[in-house]
């Protein structure tokens, strides 16, 4: 046996509880760690259709956000290390193909200062979305509250995002997205070879975030978007977004958060939104949790608004281990077709309404 495999077989005995911890290089001025998450749903679901012709109904299994990564920092100095990150989404359920790790997550180069603030460069979550992550109760699964409160432009590729440092809780985050797609002038053509074609654009987002030292957190972000297509894969929405978002621990086991959002369409074609939501987490017994979430978008456009129902309990088996069981529907409107974004059933008509019944594991590592 050579000593690659030496090595595996030794890892695997170690355990996986070892990884949560575990430096897989470490020398006075290099450290690299592997983490990541295992997420897995069996969904029971149904769609009624405001027709009637498109009732649907099924079971799947499926993956959410599940992730394998390495990072790691390399001293400069005193101050300045440079700091990088290795992220792909794991596909356990073959619901995006036969590849096993078929997307790329948050993956970037970067400076980080004690003193200035942290830069990344590369694909990477825009500060609108990371500002908002704490107003979602059931984050990942599918009756999430991103369903209705958007992500900005979400991961999109091509991302300079910059941290400041923390200052009493305060936080400072901005970042940029431009395109990837070659621009038509006459040397370089559009993957289509149509000037009308070209795929061009840029996204601005910057946040200021709060937290307290009770776990309570507060923010406002904003984003103005531009052009066509931010990425090859990611579509510019057409719209220019502001959100405050809170959430804070109001008794003993009880947790309150929740977040209102408006969206300008930046075209005609594009109706302005109005979204908000509210949720609790309200901790039983030991390490039993309800978690209660209601979001709304608020269209202005004639019965295009939409609305999310998720209930859910959860049980911490361990510190790694998370098990639940989920009810979610949402109800649109008859000129609103809003599928569940994290999951898509698919097909969903303008007037359809989406129900499912979900079990769930979480595994951190």
């Amino acid at each position: 046996m050579n000593r690659f495999w030496i090595a595996v077989a030794m890892l695997l005995a170690a355990g996986t509880a070892a990884l949560a911890d575990m430096n897989v290089v470490t020398r006075s001025d290099t450290e690299i760690a592997i983490w990541g998450k295992l997420h897995v749903e069996a969904d029971n679901y149904a769609v009624d259709s405001a027709t009637g012709a498109g009732d649907a109904s099924g079971t799947r299994l499926q993956t959410h956000s599940s992730r394998f990564a390495f990072k790691g920092s390399h001293v400069l100095n005193e101050d300045m290390k440079g700091v990088f990150q290795i992220e792909a989404q794991a596909n356990m359920t073959g619901d995006e193909g036969a590849e096993p790790f078929a997307k790329t997550r948050n993956t970037y180069l970067g400076l980080s200062s004690a003193t200035a603030g942290e830069i990344r460069m590369g694909k990477h979550d825009v500060a609108y979305k990371m500002a908002t992550i704490g107003d979602n109760i059931c984050a990942d699964a599918l009756g999430e509250n991103d369903n209705i409160i958007s992500e900005g432009l979400g991961r999109p590729d091509d991302t300079a995002l910059y941290l400041s440092p923390k200052v009493s809780g305060l936080q400072f985050l901005a970042s940029v997205a431009l395109t990837d797609a070659q621009e038509y002038d006459g040397d370089k053509l559009a993957p289509t070879n149509k000037p009308s074609d070209v795929q061009a654009g840029h996204g601005v987002s910057a946040a200021i975030l709060w937290e307290g030292s009770d776990k309570s957190f507060a923010c406002v972000a904003a984003e103005l978007q531009k052009g066509d297509v931010i990425s090859s894969g990611d579509k510019v929405s057409g719209y220019d977004s502001v959100v405050l978002s809170a959430g804070c621990d109001v008794l003993d086991g009880t947790k309150l958060v929740g977040a209102i959002e408006t969206r300008s369409g930046a075209r005609d074609a594009i109706a302005d939104q109005l979204n908000y939501s509210v949720g609790v987490k309200q901790r039983v017994v030991g390490k039993h949790a309800i978690k209660v979430q209601y979001s709304v978008r608020d269209v202005d456009a004639k019965d295009a608004d939409a609305d999310l129902t998720t209930v859910a309990y959860s049980y911490a088996a361990s510190k790694s281990l998370e098990l639940y069981v989920m009810a979610t529907a949402i109800n649109n409107d008859t000129a609103s077709a809003v599928d569940y974004s994290d999951g898509k059933i698919g097909n969903v008509g303008k007037g359809d309404d989406l129900q499912a019944v979900v079990l769930g594991a979480i595994y951190d590592f």
